[in-house]
């Protein structure tokens, strides 16, 4: 086999490798940030939870109508009805 095939055949071999480890870091990469999205995702559902729980309180008739009160509001009167 001659000298130069001998090279290109190198040149070829350390390319595939270099392509293989640019792949594995990049994948690696990819993984890292997939991690990075769950644990955010997790946060943001929890958060949700949470203000979905505060927005029931806040909208809890009890809680409506002890406001109301403290206000000064009360049901109209029926003469006070259209």
């Amino acid at each position: 086999m001659p000298e130069s095939a001998k090279l290109v055949l190198v040149l070829l071999l350390a390319l595939a490798l270099l392509s293989m480890l640019l792949t594995a870091w990049r994948v690696s990469a990819g993984h890292g940030e997939l991690a990075r999205q769950r644990v955010l995702r997790q946060e943001l559902v929890e958060q949700r939870q949470e203000l979905q729980q505060h927005r029931d309180e806040l909208a809890a008739r009890p809680r409506i109508e002890e406001e109301a009160a403290r206000l000064g509001l009360y049901p109209p009167r029926p003469e006070q009805l259209l």
